[in-house]
């Protein structure tokens, strides 16, 4: 009997001997494609936090004028805008330069208008609401246009041009349609500096394309 148990216990601390010293009771996790998706929607987000768009938008000039006017007191003038909208140091504030033209041509019996706005602009605007598919930011426009008129009087033409610096309000929206096509649209109010002062709105919308 002793025996027996003698050989029982050389048994089992030969057996024990035999096993490795930590056996895991769980397989170890596998952290290296966490850590790899984490970095992708980091670099992801920064992306399209720090891309830069450029945009052609068609849309309208408004101008106030009393003695001739389309709508509201105001004349309208058709053209666009090209524009390019790039990040700063401050997260979501944006910067937008932008060059545009409008017109607008009157004939009443032999007396023709032809009216030309070029324009370059810089706004400043900041991201308010921030998604992924939406974005509506809020800022401020600086325009400086230069308006030439043509008047025609039968085979007789004058003409006459000049500067206008322009500042006021604007709002944005941006609408994403595929991951590098975005709907944009803006909103301006405006208002000239040099006398005589007028209201100008704008009203633009087109493509946005990630550079």
């Amino acid at each position: 009997m002793r025996a027996l148990v003698l050989m029982t216990l050389l048994i089992c601390t030969w057996a024990q001997a035999r096993l490795p010293k930590t056996v895991p009771l769980l397989p170890p996790r596998d952290t290296g494609n966490s850590i790899g998706n984490n970095k992708k929607s980091v670099q992801l987000s920064d992306r399209q936090k720090n891309n830069l768009l450029a945009s052609v938008d068609l849309g309208m000039l408004m101008r106030s004028d009393s003695t001739s006017s389309d709508l509201l007191g105001m004349q309208l003038f058709w053209g666009g805008r090209l524009s390019v909208r790039f990040p700063i140091g401050v997260p979501a504030f944006y910067l937008k330069p932008s060059l545009g033209y409008f017109f607008k041509k009157q004939s009443e019996g032999a007396v023709s208008v032809f009216q030309h706005v070029i324009e370059g602009g810089l706004s400043a605007q900041y991201g308010v609401m921030n998604k992924s598919q939406f974005q509506w930011l809020l800022g401020v426009s600086n325009r400086l246009d230069l308006s030439i008129s043509t008047i025609n009087v039968y085979n007789q033409s004058t003409s006459g041009n000049g500067f206008r610096y322009r500042v006021g309000p604007n709002s944005g929206i941006q609408i994403s349609i595929t991951r590098e096509i975005k709907f944009t649209s803006d909103f301006e109010m405006t208002f000239s500096v040099s006398g005589p002062t007028r209201v100008f709105g704008g009203l633009t919308s087109g493509l946005a394309f990630e550079l």
